[in-house]
């Protein structure tokens, strides 16, 4: 809904002019109930692991367990890293095991735009650099997978060793089979649940 003006108003320059009496309500409201939701949230699901300063945002990092080298676990695209709840555990009894949630992601802050798998990468490098983990097996999840590649190829000394579970793959679109292309440029003309 464009913005409704108060009738003296519409000669005034634009960067004069108010909204109507009653707009600034809906928009108190809406914040009102951002910062109640953020509260309760941050009580329902408290913070595994803590913040660290990575150049001009903080990332969330929960490490467990002793041993070298330290396995980080990357998850997979739209995921934070409390997917590692039940794995982390089990690789903290032999070894020093790092989950992270990557920046815009869990507790960590939105960073910088636009987002890309080398983007990731130098996040990741920083975040590493700062608490003086090292040197990793990367551990990569769906698009966490081409993520961990993309750091390896950036900083192979940093790394010994990679695993890829369920990865994606750059070419996964080009060596589909036909029928999986068809399906996804019919949905993306039309979303799923609407006839």
């Amino acid at each position: 809904m464009p913005l409704q003006l108060a009738p003296n108003e519409a000669n005034r320059p634009r960067s004069a002019r108010r909204p109507l009496p009653g707009y600034s309500v809906p928009c108190d409201l809406w914040r009102t109930h951002q910062m109640i939701g953020t509260w309760r949230d941050a009580r329902r699901f408290p913070n595994r692991g803590h913040l660290v300063q990575t150049g001009a945002i903080r990332m969330n990092i929960d490490c467990s367990g002793q041993g070298s080298p330290t396995v980080i676990l990357e998850s997979g695209s739209g995921g934070p890293s409390i997917v590692w709840l039940v794995v982390q555990p089990e690789v903290e009894k032999f070894a020093w095991v790092c989950s992270y949630d990557r920046a815009g992601y869990g507790w960590s802050d939105s960073g910088a735009e636009p987002r890309s798998s080398l983007q990731i990468a130098r996040e990741l490098k920083q975040l590493l650099q700062a608490t003086g983990e090292g040197p990793y097996v990367l551990v990569g999840h769906s698009m966490g997978g081409y993520d961990i590649r993309v750091y390896t190829g950036q900083y192979p000394k940093d790394v010994v060793g990679i695993e890829l579970a369920d990865a994606s793959h750059e070419d996964q679109n080009l060596r589909a089979p036909e029928s999986i292309g068809k399906w996804q440029r019919a949905h993306r003309r039309r979303p799923v649940g609407r006839s």
